[in-house]
């Protein structure tokens, strides 16, 4: 009709055909229902309906930008919708008819981004992603699929690293790893060890299958392992070993005598391998396992080679006792060593402390001690609290002494008399002190026979005085010898009328010898006399302390072929004119004389001449007289030498 213009009027009551419209005009309006057949529709506008239906072999919605260039197609054929990038020529989405969809082609969906990284980007404060089966008996899970020889990852990631951890499945080797601050840390291998430090497992300790859980590092902080327990309780954590005889994981079947329940192995790589178990602790079974009972002991074995040389050193059986170098302790602690060896147990402490074995009981810890004192390598033994027994650092030893002057010392508790008691092995044995030399087979002895009461005196393994019970005493024979008898052939008898305790006679018809006097009425007598017949007392020592001899002199073995190194005596002029010669009075406690007497006091000489001065046994000084005498001689004969000269100068200026 040539219309170029359809206005509304013309369209409430006229009809609009295919030829009232030319094929490039555009249709505006929301009121219209066309059958538009092949034609296509288009508008710049909004298009409402109800529904839209599109029929077709495979229909398709085509989005185009204001450059009319197609960007994005949804297009369903045959039961499969698909979202298709037309700009790229791609498929992005796709649902089969199956129900399972897809994404294709590096398809990336962000969730609160704009700017996905990844195929499925979710950016929220909220869960990021919840999987729920809606109450339905059926698991929820993820699954994430690569190729056979690929990586199969979740990453875990902030703001600055968005891959700082990871749990890592690797399809080519079947493990999985686990990775934090970029390093990995614990693997998952394919034989479901679990590895800590490492990402491949070895056999160590020489067993055929290697540990289900391996730790391994560089360090002692990277190789420990620490448990830890916070509990306001008793309770502690535990490292538990299990042992049945069952042949599957939940059985309980008993355990046998032999059976090993745990253990610890120690073990140190030779640069070959790490196989070598150098030291190991054991809990095994001795003993008929019962219901609630299983004898159980702890071994420790070491070794000086390998694993195969292990051997047991100490053994704690099921009753406490202990067992150092055998595995049968009679006792609560017992000590067995090989042949050739020695059994030896040590005790170590600081150097000024003490080292000490404690014997005791509920009531006391230490009713006996044996004390090793570092301090004077001395060793004391106490019993009741009391030391009894004492060895100094020189090996003497003291009964109720503790510092021995000699080998033996033995003191008397209290005002109890001091005694040694040796006892025979039976009735009509005897008891007997032996004295030998290291080197030496012949042994001296005293020996008391029981069945005559008498004492025998040895000397090289031959008895050379006896002493009856009647109170005989027999030198080089055993009878017909009898002390204190006057006028006989006798070593050992008085000499004269005085009462002479004790006599030594190398001649009796003579009388020559040593007599020894006590006489308790006559004050005068002797007390010490050398005695030769005709010729009196050679040398005297008198009862009030004064020494004689028969022609007053005193004389030192002093012949020259003794002597070497001989010259004259340096100047003794100073050593004598600084000697302090004293008027002294002894104390009255010293039960010595206490008229004045001229002498020296030792601690003055010894600032003087401190080689003159010695120490007694009993801790008091003496004065070397001897050498005083002789420093005094060389003095006068400086003395003398100088009053020649001046004699001589004397002389001279008088004749001038």
């Amino acid at each position: 009709m040539g219309l170029t213009r359809i206005t509304s009027d013309g369209i409430t009551d006229a009809a609009i055909v295919n030829a009232d419209i030319n094929a490039s005009a555009a249709i505006a309006g929301t009121k219209i229902d066309p059958d538009f057949g092949s034609q296509h529709i288009t508008t710049t506008g909004i298009v409402t309906s109800k529904d839209l239906i599109l029929s077709d072999g495979s229909p398709s919605v085509t989005f185009t930008d204001n450059n009319n260039n197609p960007d994005y197609k949804i297009v369903a054929n045959d039961g499969k919708f698909t979202i298709e990038d037309t700009t790229n020529s791609a498929d992005r989405f796709v649902i089969n008819d199956n129900g399972t969809g897809y994404f294709v082609n590096n398809f990336q969906i962000g969730a609160a981004t704009t700017s996905p990284g990844a195929t499925l980007h979710i950016k929220t404060s909220f869960p990021s992603l919840k999987i729920d089966s809606g109450g339905h008996a059926s698991d929820s899970y993820v699954r994430m699929i690569a190729g056979s020889s690929q990586n199969s990852r979740v990453e875990f990631g902030d703001s600055d690293d968005d891959d700082i951890g990871m749990i890592d499945y690797d399809h080519a080797n079947n493990s999985m790893a686990f990775k934090t601050n970029t390093s990995e840390r614990t693997r998952i291998d394919s034989d479901g060890r679990l590895l800590i430090g490492t990402s491949s497992s070895r056999n160590v300790g020489g067993s055929t299958t290697n540990s289900k859980l391996q730790i391994e590092g560089t360090s002692t902080n990277t190789s420990s392992m620490s448990l830890v327990n916070n509990e306001n309780s008793t309770a502690a954590p535990f490292v538990f070993f299990g042992k049945t005889r069952g042949n599957s994981a939940g059985e309980s079947g008993i355990v046998q005598n032999g059976d090993t329940l745990g253990g610890l192995s120690f073990i140190g790589a030779d640069s070959v391998d790490t196989n070598n178990r150098t030291a190991e602790i054991t809990a095994v079974v001795n003993g008929s396992p019962a219901n609630n009972t299983i004898p159980t002991d702890l071994t420790f074995s070491t070794s000086t080679q390998h694993a195969g040389q292990l051997a047991e050193r100490m053994r704690v059986k099921s009753d406490g006792s202990v067992g150092i170098g055998h595995n049968d302790p009679g006792q609560l602690l017992s000590l067995k060593v090989g042949s050739g060896q020695q059994c030896q147990q040590s005790f170590t402490s600081a150097t000024d402390q003490s080292c000490a074995i404690y014997f005791g009981d509920t009531d006391s810890v230490n009713r006996s001690v044996i004390v090793h004192d570092n301090a004077n390598d001395s060793l004391a033994f106490n019993t009741a609290a009391t030391e009894r027994i004492r060895i100094d650092n020189s090996g003497n030893v003291g009964i109720n002494e503790s510092s021995p002057s000699s080998e033996l010392v033995v003191k008397a508790n209290d005002s109890n008399e001091s005694a040694i008691q040796i006892l025979a092995g039976g009735n009509g044995k005897e008891s007997q002190l032996f004295f030998a030399a290291p080197d030496d087979a012949d042994v001296g002895s005293i020996k008391y026979d029981h069945n005559g009461d008498v004492m025998k005196f040895t000397v090289a393994a031959g008895e050379r005085m006896r002493l009856t019970d009647s109170g005989n005493f027999f030198h080089g024979r055993t009878n017909n010898i009898v002390c204190n008898s006057v006028n006989t052939s006798n070593n050992f008898e008085q000499i004269d009328s005085f009462t002479w305790t004790l006599g030594l006679h190398a001649d009796q018809a003579h009388k020559i010898g040593l007599a020894i006097l006590y006489s308790s009425t006559n004050n005068n007598h002797d007390f010490i006399r050398c005695h030769v017949s005709g010729s009196g007392g050679r040398f005297v020592v008198e009862s009030d302390g004064d020494c004689f001899n028969q022609n007053g002199t005193y004389s030192s073995l002093s012949d020259v072929s003794l002597k070497e190194n001989i010259v004259d005596a340096k100047s003794q002029w100073n050593d004598i004119k600084n000697i302090k010669v004293r008027n002294f009075n002894f104390k009255e406690s010293t039960d010595r004389p206490t008229h004045t007497q001229i002498g020296l006091v030792a601690q003055e000489l010894e600032t003087v001449c401190p080689n003159l001065v010695k120490k007694s046994e009993e801790g008091l000084k003496t004065v070397a007289n001897s050498v005083l005498y002789m420093k005094a001689i060389k003095c006068l004969q400086e003395a003398m030498a100088k009053i020649e000269t001046l004699e001589t100068e004397v002389a001279a200026l008088k004749a001038g």
